[in-house]
């Protein structure tokens, strides 16, 4: 059925082979000459609306085939040095609406319809579809092109009319493969939309309007494309929308994956988070209620079975009566930063060297408290048993200024006795313009306490800020376990620290009980 002249499959195979050139590497595609630039990831976005009329212009011949297509550009953390995308979105619209006639010399007309609409995805960068194109950037990252192609199907017919018998008038469709390469079709062959960064890389745009006319006594193409792509700083990662401040955990709440947008003066946000933690590094410590081993018929009273109850279930072993009864509380077992944990909580923020954008308040998390009981006669153990519990989070966070914040963490210990002293972080943020960031900390002397600063993922301080893993296990059971506990929970001290933009700090800082 109806084919366009070869001059036009021609150009068209060569705009497909510039996108294949242009998806390699950028070493590859670059000549000799320093970058102008750090090849950052940036994140392009723009539309290009290209239209294509053929017009057949030989003896007898009228009427024109016209190609357009809307193409979006949506593609973020593209590297320009291996093309590579971290994600894509970009999409297409294309129509083709063909009318052509040819009266030959015998009066016979020959006219050639068809029409097609369709749209969908654009495959970018290296991936394959029946539409794909390439975002790629020239040497010293200052100019960039854009190639699309794009495969399709039209239905077309031809209806031959005129003055018999010389003409055969009848109708006929065929389906015929046609493609779409957007590109200004000039004499010497199709260039393909883009040219000169405006501006300077990360930040620019490119112009890709251009126009062009080909051809010859036979027919005639004319192009136009109107368009622009934008280049921002691919700023990456997720946060949030804002929460800036909770009393309670019912307070805390996560926010809704967002993007993050690169500031104005083209530079990403430091993404922060901001960690506090309490745990009990021994392995076990001192029941206060029940320091020393007591008989179990003692433990049945009603002021024991209300302060310390037992857990035993039925049926109860034999001999429970002459056993006596050893209580303790289950530690976390472990001296540095992270493992289990009586609380952790924490913020997260973005920080352009201005001001905070986006603090997120990270929901608490509890460790279960356990307490374990064993029943011991005649030096043998007849039973054991344990209760557990949840604490109540005592705390919160908030955004103090510009360039500030507060974390509060804490609770007590939620299987003793009401009015039980309670452990506590405070810690008090600031922010330098240069990312570094200036820590106080108020917190009890029992148990551990921690601090973790990250940035952009990184790990800049881990700081065991209470550090009461020297107290060996006489130390925190027993009665003098009492002791130590009690003083541990009713005093505090203060704490300065500072997170270096940019480092890596690892410190423990004795606790004043050691």
């Amino acid at each position: 059925m109806f084919r366009r002249p070869n001059r036009i499959l021609l150009a068209a195979g060569v705009a497909v082979a510039v996108i294949a050139a242009m998806a390699g590497p950028a070493s590859a595609r670059t000549a000799a000459g320093a970058q102008a630039t750090t090849p950052v990831p940036v994140d392009v976005t723009g539309d290009m609306t290209w239209t294509f009329v053929y017009t057949p212009l030989g003896q007898g011949q009228s009427g024109s085939d016209t190609q357009t297509v809307t193409f979006h550009i949506g593609l973020t953390g593209l590297d320009p040095a291996s093309g590579q995308v971290t994600g894509n979105t970009s999409t297409y619209s294309l129509t083709d609406d063909l009318n052509e006639t040819t009266i030959d010399s015998d009066n016979c007309k020959i006219q050639v319809t068809g029409s097609f609409s369709g749209s969908g995805p654009v495959a970018m960068n290296g991936a394959s579809g029946p539409a794909y194109g390439s975002v790629v950037f020239g040497s010293g990252l200052t100019q960039a092109q854009l190639g699309v192609h794009i495969s399709y199907a039209q239905t077309q017919t031809a209806t031959f009319s005129g003055p018999a018998p010389l003409c055969n008038n009848s109708t006929s469709t065929s389906t015929e493969d046609l493609q779409a390469n957007p590109g200004c079709y000039t004499p010497t062959g199709p260039l393909n939309p883009g040219g000169p960064l405006q501006g300077t890389y990360p930040n620019a745009t490119v112009n890709l309007g251009c126009s062009a006319t080909a051809g010859n006594q036979l027919w005639r193409e004319d192009t136009t494309i109107t368009g622009t792509l934008t280049i921002t700083p691919s700023c990456g990662g997720a946060t949030a929308s804002s929460q800036t401040s909770a009393s309670s955990a019912s307070l805390v709440s996560a926010r809704s994956a967002a993007s993050i947008s690169a500031p104005s003066n083209g530079s990403c946000p430091n993404h922060y988070t901001v960690t506090v933690e309490d745990w009990i590094p021994q392995s076990s410590v001192v029941d206060p209620v029940m320091p020393v081993p007591i008989p179990y018929l003692l433990t049945r009273s009603p002021s024991a079975s209300l302060l310390d109850p037992n857990c035993l279930q039925p049926p109860l072993p034999a001999g429970l009566n002459r056993s006596v009864v050893r209580s303790s509380y289950q530690g976390d077992g472990h001296a540095g930063f992270g493992g289990s944990y009586r609380v952790k909580f924490g913020i997260a923020f973005d920080f352009d060297g201005e001001s905070i954008t986006n603090f997120q308040i990270i929901p608490p998390k509890i460790g279960t408290t356990i307490r374990n009981k064993t029943y011991t006669a005649n030096g043998k153990v007849v039973a054991s048993c344990f209760a557990s519990g949840v604490a109540k989070f005592q705390g919160g966070a908030e955004q103090t200024a510009d360039t500030s914040f507060t974390i509060n963490s804490g609770g007590a210990n939620p299987l003793s006795p009401p009015g039980t002293p309670s452990f506590s972080i405070a810690v008090s943020g600031s922010l330098h313009e240069n990312g570094d960031l200036e820590l106080s900390m108020h917190l009890t002397d029992f148990p551990s306490g921690g601090i973790q600063v990250t940035e952009n993922g990184q790990d800049v301080l881990t700081d065991v800020a209470n550090d009461v893993s020297c107290l060996s296990p006489s130390e925190v059971t027993g009665l003098r376990g009492v002791i130590t506990l009690a003083e541990g929970l009713l005093r505090t001290h203060d704490l300065d620290l500072t997170a270096y933009a940019n480092s890596s700090q690892s410190e423990s800082d004795p606790s004043p009980l050691c």
